[in-house]
C-alpha cells in the first residue's frame, strides 16, 4: 500500500503522512522528501502527523531509519506527532527520544487525529500528548 502525503488542512501548517498496510522505510523517506518540498516555500516550520491508523507492522530498523526521516524533516519541522500507533510503535517513540534527545524532543504520540490537531491549535492541555 504505502505512504500517502498531503496537507492535513487548508492552513498549510500540518502535513499528514498516512501509513497504509505494509510500507517500507524507503517509501517513508520519499514521503519525508515530499514534505520538505512542500515546506520549502513557507516561511514557518510545519507540523507532521504520522498516522498509523491503517498501518501494518513496523518494518525492521526503526531507530536508525526513523532518525534518517526526522533528520530530513528537521530544518522545516516544528513537531512530529505519531497518531494511533500500537504499543510497540509508542515504545519505539520513547526509545527514540532517549537515544536521540536532540531529535526526540520534537516527537510526540497521541491516540487520535483530533487530539493532534487540537494540540497544534494550542487548545488542548499538554498532557494530551505523550513522550
Amino acid at each position: 500500500m504505502g505512504v500517502l502525503v498531503g496537507w492535513d488542512d487548508e492552513t498549510k501548517r500540518s502535513i499528514r503522512l498516512n501509513l497504509e498496510g505494509l510500507w517500507t522505510w524507503d517509501e517513508l523517506e520519499r514521503a519525508a522528501l515530499e514534505c520538505v518540498d512542500l515546506a520549502k516555500s513557507l516561511d514557518y516550520r510545519i507540523n507532521v502527523i504520522v498516522n498509523f491508523t491503517h498501518s501494518g507492522p513496523l518494518p525492521l530498523g526503526v531507530i536508525p531509519r526513523s532518525r534518517k526521516v526526522i533528520v530530513l524533516l528537521m530544518p522545516h519541522l516544528e513537531l512530529l506527532i505519531v497518531v494511533n500507533g500500537d504499543a510497540f510503535v509508542n515504545l519505539m517513540a520513547v526509545v527514540f527520544q532517549h537515544v536521540h534527545p536532540g531529535l526526540g524532543e520534537v516527537v510526540r504520540t497521541t491516540t487520535s487525529l483530533e487530539k493532534a490537531r487540537l494540540f497544534f491549535c494550542r487548545e488542548a492541555p499538554s498532557t494530551d500528548l505523550r513522550v
